[in-house]
C-alpha cells in the first residue's frame, strides 16, 4: 500500500515548502497586508500527477472558494485530465502478461486512472509571513492545509482477446470503471501577487479505497481468481491562479 508512503511524502514537502519563512522571526509580520475573510475567490489550477507507479495525469480545473474569516474557507474543484493513461512500467507488464495467456485483469494496485472529478472540502490557512526580498520588495504568503471528499470517474487498461480461432490475439482494452467516491488532503503556499490576484503551489493526494477481481497464476498453467483490494492514490502537483472579490 502507498497510503504511508503518501502522507510521508506530502508532510515533507510541506515542510520544506514552509521551512524557509518560518526559520526568521523577524520576517513574520503581526498586521497582514491581505486577508482574505469575508472574500470569493474563483481559481485556475493545471496540475501534474506525480510519485505515480502505473499511471500520469496532465490536468487542470477550475474553482470556487469562501472564505469566512483569515483562516478558514469551504471550495469547490471541477477537473478534468486532458492527458491520462499508463506509464511505461505498467505497458512492459501489459505487454509480458500477453505472452501468460488467459490473464485478462492483472493482480496489481493502482492501475485506475482519474478522467473527470469534482470535490469540496475545507481550507485551513494557519500561517501568514512575508518574505523581504529586498527593501522594495516584499512577498506576502498564507501557507495552508485543504482535505475534502467527491466522486471522480476512473478508468483503466486490460487485456482482451481480440478475433477468434488461431489468429485471436491479446489487446490493450480501455475499461470505465465508473464513479467512484474518493477524498483528497494537502497542502501549499499562497503568494499575493496584488489585491486581488494570488497563486497558489499546492500537492494534493486525491484518494480512492478500490475492489476488484484479478486474475494469476499460483502454479503452473492455472488460472485463479483474486480480490485486490487497496486504496488508490493520485497525487497531483497544482499551479493555482486565483482571482478574490468582494
Amino acid at each position: 500500500m502507498r497510503t504511508r508512503r503518501s502522507l510521508s511524502t506530502i508532510s515533507v514537502l510541506c515542510f520544506v515548502l514552509a521551512a524557509p519563512w518560518g526559520a526568521r522571526a523577524d520576517e513574520v509580520v503581526a498586521q497582514r497586508l491581505y486577508d482574505l475573510g469575508g472574500r470569493l475567490e474563483v481559481m485556475l489550477t493545471p496540475s501534474m500527477s506525480t510519485f505515480d507507479k502505473y499511471t500520469r495525469h496532465v490536468a487542470a480545473s477550475v474553482g470556487l472558494a469562501y472564505y469566512f474569516n483569515d483562516y478558514i474557507g469551504l471550495e469547490i474543484d471541477l477537473g478534468y485530465a486532458f492527458l491520462h493513461g499508463d506509464r511505461k512500467l505498467l505497458n512492459e507488464i501489459l505487454n509480458t502478461a500477453e505472452s501468460l495467456n488467459p490473464i485478462e485483469r492483472l493482480p496489481l494496485s493502482d492501475l485506475k486512472y482519474m478522467d473527470f472529478w469534482t470535490s469540496g472540502g475545507l481550507v485551513f490557512n494557519p500561517l501568514y509571513g512575508k518574505i523581504n526580498l529586498s527593501a522594495e520588495l516584499a512577498i506576502n504568503f498564507h501557507f495552508y492545509l485543504v482535505a475534502g471528499a467527491g466522486t471522480a470517474q476512473y478508468k483503466y487498461h486490460e487485456l482482451r482477446w481480440s478475433g477468434s480461432g488461431p489468429a485471436a490475439t491479446f489487446e490493450k482494452k480501455e475499461v470505465t470503471a465508473g464513479f467512484k467516491p474518493m477524498f483528497y488532503y494537502g497542502g501549499g503556499l499562497r503568494f499575493h501577487i496584488v489585491e486581488d490576484w494570488s497563486l497558489r503551489i499546492e500537492v494534493r493526494d486525491q484518494v480512492y479505497y478500490d475492489e476488484y477481481k484479478a486474475e494469476h497464476k499460483p502454479s503452473g498453467t492455472t488460472v485463479a481468481e483474486k480480490t485486490i483490494e487497496d486504496f488508490v492514490h493520485i497525487t497531483m502537483v497544482r499551479l493555482g491562479v486565483c482571482y478574490s472579490f468582494f
